[in-house]
């Protein structure tokens, strides 16, 4: 069974030459299109046709799909065989946070203090600033983008990180990059606090609590804000009590 169809705007620049698209649906379902071109036969005075398989017709679109050419399949081969063993990163935003962490000096401040964990903390910091996602999602983050730690970071990873900082080297991170803004002249303090439902954390407790709630254990959080570089000199995390 064939299903002519001819396109009337799509007509060859040779002279007296015209061409169509005949459809012809195979046995396995598929619409096989032929290109039909139609010539002049001077000596045997009349209209013969020159018809060429040009691909099949696409089921859901009715677009053509046109027929790979000789050598298609071994160039795509070679292409892939070209192409094997790079990735695509993101890089736009760790390349300006980068700028940042150096022009601040936080870069230089978190290396003197974790020599070994810097890029990690970095890294943390970068996939926060991003996505404002909670930490248990970096690994999908560092697998697309780029990142002082280099690799992806696990979720394990971050458990074992966070285990390392203790109050102690906080102090200490606290104390080098206070050195670094130590151009402010006066600061600002808040202190908040934040509800947990949470029964696994040790930190928390019950005690005043602004937001009025009286049946959830609470942790408090201080900043201290540098008043001309508006950046946090200092941060503090405790089940202190306030009233």
């Amino acid at each position: 069974m064939c299903i002519i169809s001819i396109k009337v705007d799509y007509i060859y620049t040779q002279v007296e030459s015209m061409a169509s698209y005949v459809r012809c649906k195979a046995r396995n379902g598929r619409v096989y299109v032929y290109e039909n071109r139609s010539y002049w036969d001077k000596e045997e005075k009349k209209t013969k046709h020159i018809r060429t398989c040009i691909g099949h017709e696409d089921p859901e679109t009715g677009e053509i799909v046109p027929n790979r050419k000789k050598g298609d399949a071994t160039r795509q081969r070679g292409q892939q065989a070209d192409y094997e063993g790079c990735t695509d990163m993101s890089c736009g935003n760790t390349l300006v946070l980068d700028h940042c962490a150096r022009q601040l000096g936080l870069l230089e401040s978190l290396q003197s203090v974790f020599p070994e964990d810097w890029a990690a903390i970095l890294t943390c910091a970068y996939f926060l600033v991003c996505s404002g996602r909670a930490l248990s999602y970096v690994a999908y983050w560092t697998a697309d983008h780029t990142s002082p730690y280099g690799r992806v970071l696990t979720s394990q990873a971050v458990s074992e990180l966070l285990d390392r900082i203790d109050a102690g080297r906080q102090l200490e991170f606290f104390r080098a990059w206070n050195a670094v803004c130590i151009q402010d002249t006066y600061y600002a303090m808040d202190v908040t606090s934040i509800s947990s439902y949470s029964r696994a954390r040790n930190m928390v407790e019950f005690g005043y609590n602004r937001d009025k709630e009286k049946d959830l254990p609470q942790v408090n959080l201080l900043m201290v804000l540098g008043g001309q570089q508006r950046l946090s000199d200092f941060l503090s995390c405790s089940a202190w009590q306030s009233d």
